[in-house]
């Protein structure tokens, strides 16, 4: 009797220990998905597929703007009266301030919130691409192009932070963040083409028309995607690291004029190789600024350059620019032919 009932406690105990290990298993797995619905917010699927569409669409038309005015600046020139020596500043103000406020804008969204920065962003990009057919003269034309590089700079960081912050680490963020790579690489190759065909058809100020409609839908768009977010978060612990900010931002303009003039000025020209070397000086204050505020400073370091000492992200973050540096010279050689 006793012999009979020996396997079956065994295999009773051994059921229910296998139960108990399985209980325990699963609620690792429970707590932790209890924090990331706490951390990350739950969107429906329409929600996250137009939250998607509305940051690829923002990188879309950033990078689209760059290229787009390249085929129609002859066009521009004549209707503006805009001398052959300032040509170039019609696409070179809008890469500067693009290039020098995106960093500056990602903190921001970071300490402010993205969906505060990423509407501001929009708005003032679709108003100044709306207003620049309208300018009669050079000057007017020229600061609405610095304050789209502002929106633009303002736009990008932004989205990709509200996708961070939307989508927990996994296939959902990956696929979001190839969708937008996809889409912005999508506007640097259609630019020239696009703008081409409207330039021709419709006349250059549609080149710049068509974008602010589509911006203004996608803005509307966003608001809607992002409504459950909240405007403006609590300031972050660090704040603003304006000191950093001035330091990188005035080192990439002093870069970009000189590159941007040099070809045009001539190389040779004394205040050219100045401003590149005070650039590079900017450039190393950054660095110890930002290697100082990592050090356990109260103040938060507007970029992690410790980041760089590991080789193959280096080696990554340089091939990408090498490649999209390459890519975007030959289009522009490519509509001079």
């Amino acid at each position: 009797m006793s012999a009979t009932l020996e396997p079956q406690i065994s295999h009773h105990d051994t059921r229910n220990a296998h139960d108990i290990a399985h209980v325990e298993t699963k609620q690792p797995e429970a707590a932790a998905a209890a924090i990331e619905e706490d951390i990350y917010p739950s969107l429906s699927l329409i929600r996250s597929l137009l939250l998607t569409s509305t940051v690829a669409s923002a990188a879309f038309l950033t990078v689209l703007c760059v290229q787009s005015v390249v085929i129609i600046l002859p066009s521009i020139s004549e209707a503006l009266e805009i001398p052959s020596s300032r040509q170039d500043l019609v696409v070179s103000l809008y890469n500067i301030s693009l290039a020098c406020l995106m960093i500056f804008w990602g903190r921001m969204a970071d300490v402010y919130g993205h969906r505060l920065i990423f509407l501001f962003g929009f708005i003032l990009f679709t108003i100044s691409v709306l207003c620049l057919p309208f300018c009669r003269t050079e000057i007017p034309f020229f600061v609405l192009r610095i304050l789209q590089g502002m929106g633009g700079a303002a736009i990008i960081p932004a989205g990709l932070g509200m996708i961070t912050t939307t989508y927990p680490p996994g296939a959902k963020r990956k696929r979001a963040y190839s969708i937008v790579i996809g889409v912005a690489s999508l506007g640097s190759v259609s630019g020239n083409l696009v703008s081409g065909v409207i330039g021709d058809l419709l006349g250059w100020k549609w080149v710049f028309w068509i974008p602010a409609i589509l911006s203004a839908l996608a803005t509307g768009a966003a608001a809607l995607a992002t409504s459950s977010f909240p405007l403006r978060k609590a300031r972050s612990e660090g704040g603003v690291d304006w000191l950093g900010a001035l330091l990188i931002s005035s080192s990439l303009l002093l870069f970009l004029v000189a590159f941007s003039e040099g070809s045009v000025v001539g190389w040779g020209t004394p205040w050219v190789p100045t401003l590149i070397a005070v650039a590079v000086i900017l450039v190393c204050i950054f660095v110890f600024w930002q290697l100082f505020l990592e050090k356990g400073h109260a103040q938060v370091p507007l970029l992690k350059v410790s980041m760089f000492r590991r080789a193959k992200f280096s080696a990554l973050f340089l091939l990408i620019g090498l490649v999209y540096g390459s890519f975007n010279s030959y289009l522009v050689f490519a509509t001079e032919l």
